[in-house]
């Protein structure tokens, strides 16, 4: 994934439609532009289900929520039957295309998107940088020139065309209900919780209907007159999705989840050694917590490696220690060799004494 994002980032609090997204939108960019899988043309997983972990509170309809307005503004491209999702602004922000290496990583990593939508995304995306820095090297070398030349020969957003796919639960959900108890239909297609319309409300607008061609602004919504003589409407329902989740005990039948097992056996952490410690931690200090799950996570985070066997390590050996152990391997093998020659040592003793020889005589004799 590319790491290099000053000059993607000043450019974002440059761009007044950014500026303009809701806070729980911008995270959910941020989000998705630093996530750690992110390929060289901007493409990420699109699953709502596992982005809960990343923010305390989070819930698929809010996540989704925040991706219909980015989807709306056109930050962000998405493709659910695929489950992938397209940062556009990725490959001309971050300069990608400067240098050849880099241009056929691009190509790489168009080759791996599976939506035709997405990839169309891509084909447009490159285009638009070679018509703003035709002198990129990477469009003129022999390294990735062919490359992206073929690149831009297939479909693009304007040949295959783009339907906004995310749907805003939160705002269908709650609805607009102002000065009148009946609901009054809600025009707001991107999706925020207090329905103000953002940008176009045609779902069918056109890819470069965007932010980098027309300035997006919010419409306020201005309440009906109330009749003096009409009674107030009640207030809408609060409804359980609305309401704020309370910190609660770790419950008695909560355990870690693929998520976690994933996380576990890519750090080379005992999982089921770690949840009882979590567990006991949790019931012997008292802790509460909103989101179990997502606590056990950050637990992970901080547990360190353990070793195959759980056979607990003794102190370890001082200089003496390893002294003295090396003195009793010298004398086990001194016995081991005596008790190998100690048969011989038997023959030798039990033979006759032979006469000494007088070495006084020889010079006698010669």
């Amino acid at each position: 994934m590319p790491r290099e994002y000053a000059r993607f980032q000043l450019s974002m609090w440059e761009d007044d439609d950014f500026l303009n997204l809701t806070p729980p939108a911008q995270h959910l960019y941020f989000v998705l532009a630093t996530d750690p899988e992110m390929s060289y043309c901007g493409r990420v997983d699109w699953r709502p289900t596992r982005l809960r972990v990343r923010a305390a509170g989070w819930t698929p309809e809010r996540i989704e929520s925040a991706a219909a307005e980015l989807e709306e503004a056109r930050f962000v491209l998405f493709d659910p039957d695929t489950e992938e999702a397209l940062v556009r602004a990725l490959i001309r922000s971050d300069e990608l295309l400067r240098n050849p290496k880099m241009g056929i990583s691009v190509v790489r990593a168009y080759g791996a998107v599976a939506s035709r939508t997405l990839r169309a995304a891509v084909v447009t995306e490159v285009k638009r940088a070679h018509a703003e820095h035709p002198e990129y090297s990477s469009f003129s070398s022999p390294i990735s020139g062919e490359h992206l030349a073929r690149l831009m020969t297939r479909p693009d957003l304007e040949e295959h065309g783009y339907t906004n796919r995310i749907t805003n639960h939160i705002g269908n959900h709650i609805g607009n209900r102002i000065g009148n108890a009946e609901p009054v239909e809600n025009t707001n297609r991107i999706g925020n919780a207090i329905g103000n319309p953002i940008g176009n409300a045609d779902r069918s607008v056109s890819y470069l209907h965007t932010a980098d061609r027309i300035q997006q602004t919010y419409i306020p919504h201005t309440a009906r007159a109330a009749d003096p003589g009409e009674p107030d409407a009640p207030p809408p329902a609060q409804t359980s999705r609305q309401r704020r989740r309370e910190p609660a005990p770790i419950p008695e039948e909560w355990a870690p989840t693929d998520t976690h097992r994933h996380k576990a056996g890519r750090m080379g952490v005992d999982l089921e050694h770690e949840a009882d410690q979590f567990r006991n931690h949790a019931l012997a200090n008292g802790r509460l917590q909103v989101d179990w799950n997502a606590a056990f996570h950050t637990w992970l985070g901080k547990a360190r490696p353990r070793p195959a066997t759980h056979a607990t390590p003794g102190p370890p050996a001082t200089a003496g220690d390893r002294k003295r152990a090396d003195l009793n391997a010298t004398f086990d093998e001194l016995n081991r060799q005596v008790a190998h020659q100690r048969p011989l040592m038997q023959v030798i003793d039990a033979e006759p004494a032979q006469p000494a020889i007088d070495f006084t005589d020889w010079s006698a004799t010669a």
